[in-house]
């Protein structure tokens, strides 16, 4: 089972590392296709990894603003 914790960020680091984030998916999804099957896998989990990151820090926005 999956461990959850708890991380406290200011609303800066929060758009600091959304920004990366997302800088992070447009990279990998430009190398999506030019690999290998082995490579394109590999590529398309660091996609979905960083995804998964990238909606939960807009979340996390999200929340911050409607409080």
């Amino acid at each position: 089972m999956a461990k959850t914790v708890a991380v406290h960020l200011t609303a800066d680091e929060i758009d600091e590392l959304f920004d990366a984030v997302d800088g992070q998916v447009r990279h990998w999804s430009d190398c999506a296709g030019c690999g290998d099957d082995e490579e394109n896998a590999r590529y398309a989990r660091i996609i979905a990894g960083l995804t998964t990151v990238s909606r939960k820090l807009d979340a996390a926005r999200d929340q911050m603003e409607d409080d």
